[in-house]
């Protein structure tokens, strides 16, 4: 009886053994998860990664990003134009995460009517889906270049 009773104490000590191992490797991996570290979005893009510059007529954003966005599969929830050089539109996709695209021309030295170097810019998802901002940049990109000089062009 003695025999049976030392063991289950036995076992009673190596299960608290573990579990006071489980929970110091819990405090650890919590403590390390609280650390700061380099900021930017989950798969380490930073700012730059999500702009690009395309020579467009400025007249011609608003149409291309209706059509970039429906391809891309994101709709425009809003629009801004925060200042005359600034469209700010806001964007969900249809995994109901937010969004944002920014298209800006310099502030000087462009001519009403000519195409002018504009800068494309976006964030989409909560934690920055590279994939579709990619897509999103290249699909108004390529939107844009139809566009340049002309009225109409088909879409691709």
């Amino acid at each position: 009886m003695t025999a049976m009773v030392e063991s289950l104490s036995y076992q009673n000590t190596k299960i608290n053994h573990w579990r006071s191992i489980a929970a110091a490797m819990l405090i650890a991996i919590a403590i390390a998860g609280c650390a700061s570290g380099p900021t930017g979005s989950a798969d380490g893009a930073s700012p730059e990664q999500n702009s690009r510059t395309v020579v467009a007529d400025w007249e011609d954003v608003p149409a291309a990003v209706s059509v970039a966005t429906g391809q891309v599969e994101l709709a425009v929830v809003d629009r801004s134009n925060p200042d005359p050089n600034r469209l700010v539109y806001e964007l969900k996709s249809i995994r109901d995460e937010p969004g944002v695209l920014e298209v800006s021309r310099p502030q000087n030295g462009w001519i009403p009517g000519l195409p002018v170097v504009l800068t494309l810019r976006c964030e989409v998802g909560r934690f920055e889906n590279k994939k579709t901002q990619d897509h999103l940049l290249h699909t108004l990109m390529q939107r844009l270049q139809d566009l340049r000089g002309v009225d109409a062009a088909p879409i691709r």
